[in-house]
């Protein structure tokens, strides 16, 4: 998948009015979620990615272990909305993530995770 169309998928299904919001989302949600995977897994999962979003993946060096509530949370506070707006953005992106990316990607990366982050993927 391209970048313009991760970022119009992005704003679809998130139900965004512009692609600069569907932008500033993605790499809010993607941002968190590289410094919440381990260096190899991030590498993997952004091996996958277009360039833009590659290189956001790749910009972490650590990895800062939290569970999904404090993964909302700190997406609600990067992206200056509400916790409910940033839960159902961060869901949005993680589920054209799931689209964007093969499946085995995505299940080596959840075995890595505690189980509710499933939920993030837009699976059970």
């Amino acid at each position: 998948m391209d970048y313009d169309t991760f970022l119009r998928r992005v704003q679809e299904v998130a139900e965004l009015p512009t692609r600069d919001d569907a932008e500033r989302i993605t790499r809010v949600v993607l941002n968190t979620l590289s410094e919440r995977l381990h260096h190899t897994d991030r590498s993997a999962l952004a091996s996958q990615l277009p360039s833009a979003l590659r290189a956001l993946m790749e910009e972490h060096t650590d990895t800062d272990r939290y569970d999904l509530p404090e993964f909302y949370r700190r997406v609600a506070l990067r992206a200056d909305t509400s916790l409910a707006d940033g839960e159902a953005c961060a869901r949005a992106v993680g589920s054209v993530l799931r689209e964007a990316v093969t499946a085995g990607q995505i299940e080596e990366v959840l075995a890595t995770l505690p189980e509710d982050y499933a939920t993030l993927f837009g699976a059970s």
